[in-house]
């Protein structure tokens, strides 16, 4: 695509100077580029699609042991648990250990989806990107928010600026102008695993594509731990969770919790998704989430739904990205998705 021309430049650039193998994308070189790369612009612009191939090209030269390839809300978890390690073990500037553990690994950081939406976030991220940066890392990052917009209206924010400004100082800054969402191309024919409104027909409907998945495996209920907490979930196979969208996104669930179950199943069948609007606003939050991580996972989906993808939310003038949630759905439910084989 040509809008996609400048960042395809700057991703054969950097394979090239982390691999010593030229032309990557072969026509489109003759640009010099920045270390890092911060990529930003709507949904279904091709964002993520980009990094994933670049990533495969470095597994494909067999260096992905120096590559971490990572969603942010998980980058940022296991930061978390990181820095509180050292300071139990009451170790001077936690923040800046990390990054030297991290450094000692790793040369490329790519991440999918930074968004900051907490202020204890806001303030580590500042400190561990100056201290990953002076480390030489180099971070290929997508976000669907300009350096400028990132963590817009958050407490605290002018701590944070330091940050933005770091990105735009040390990174190489590419929009995406995608003129439409390229993920909806997926959702021109009837998309048969997200499934609406919620009435006797569509349950039945929900219920026979479950059983196709199903087949004869055995239900049962399994129980989980996550950091120290309990994970109780009625009905599982082996690969597979049913559930209501209210257990799911409900405040029973962090981030880290989505991760851990997103390691083990392969399919995830979801009923009775309600339309999201302000009075649900923190299950929307949770939802957007759930979303990203199961996306990042591979993860495959069953929906049964009030409202079709593009109604599920009524967020006008919130802050939350739930056009990507759209956009992503609109992949995620499709026949090409769901018959894709999971990366492990």
């Amino acid at each position: 695509m040509p809008f996609q021309v400048d960042l395809i430049t700057e991703l054969d650039n950097l394979f090239d100077s982390f691999s010593e193998k030229k032309n990557f994308f072969k026509k489109f070189l003759n640009k010099k580029i920045q270390k890092s790369i911060y990529i930003h612009g709507s949904p279904g612009g091709g964002k993520t699609f980009l990094v994933d191939l670049f990533f495969k090209l470095i597994i494909k030269k067999k260096l992905n042991e120096e590559v971490l390839r990572i969603h942010f809300q998980e980058f940022i978890n296991i930061v978390h648990m990181q820095i509180n390690q050292m300071r139990i073990k009451k170790k001077k500037n936690p923040i800046e250990r990390v990054s030297d553990e991290i450094a000692s690994k790793k040369k490329i950081i790519c991440f999918d989806e930074l968004e900051i939406i907490d202020i204890t976030d806001a303030m580590i991220l500042s400190r561990l990107f100056k201290s990953l940066i002076n480390n030489n890392i180099i971070f290929v990052i997508t976000s669907n928010y300009s350096p400028e917009n990132l963590y817009k209206h958050g407490l605290q924010r002018s701590q944070f600026i330091p940050f933005i400004e770091l990105i735009k100082e040390k990174m190489n800054v590419i929009k995406l102008k995608n003129p439409k969402d390229l993920r909806k191309k997926y959702n021109r024919k009837k998309v048969k695993n997200f499934i609406y409104p919620i009435n006797k027909k569509t349950e039945k409907e929900f219920k026979y594509r479950c059983g196709k998945v199903l087949k004869s495996a055995e239900i049962k209920k399994r129980i989980f731990s996550s950091l120290g907490r309990k994970l109780e979930f009625e009905k599982t196979t082996d690969k597979i969770i049913i559930c209501d969208f209210e257990y799911i996104c409900s405040n029973k669930f962090s981030p880290n919790d989505y991760i851990k179950i997103a390691n083990i199943f392969d399919w995830f069948l979801i009923d009775k998704i309600p339309i999201l609007c302000r009075n649900k606003l923190n299950e929307a939050r949770r939802f957007i989430i759930f979303i990203d991580i199961l996306y990042e996972k591979r993860s495959k989906l069953i929906l049964r739904s009030e409202k079709n993808i593009s109604n599920i939310f009524k967020l006008e003038k919130v802050d939350l990205p739930f056009t990507r949630t759209i956009s992503r759905l609109s992949e995620m439910t499709s026949n090409k998705w769901c018959n894709q084989i999971k990366e492990k």
